[in-house]
């Protein structure tokens, strides 16, 4: 008992410790401290089909991700979060969203 008790203060620990570590923002500038290297992969319209339907595939580049000021709820600051990036769905076939090439080579190129 006396063991799990240790164990229980440790961790508490360990997360008291964590949430100590955030860094307070006012503004995303003041995140963008830490950029890396990512592979982006958005969905790229490419040209049309014979029967003039939009034709597009998953097309990755490689970018820059940084952090970004997530605002803490009812305060007027808040603390830096990893930028994240979510993949489209690879069996979509659905191009309403799709990023136009020319667009995607000028914002990745």
């Amino acid at each position: 008992m006396k063991f799990l008790l240790i164990i229980l203060s440790l961790l508490l620990s360990f997360f008291a410790l964590a949430e100590e570590h955030q860094v307070l923002c006012l503004t995303h500038g003041q995140c963008q401290t830490k950029a890396q290297e990512t592979n982006i992969c958005p969905l790229v319209q490419v040209g049309r089909d014979p029967s003039g339907n939009s034709v597009c595939i998953i097309r990755c580049f490689q970018s820059k991700t940084g952090q970004f000021c997530e605002k803490i709820e009812g305060k007027e600051y808040g603390v830096c979060r990893e930028e994240t990036y979510t993949m489209p769905d690879s069996n979509s076939t659905d191009c309403s969203n799709a990023l136009p090439m020319d667009i995607a080579e000028e914002i990745f190129i």
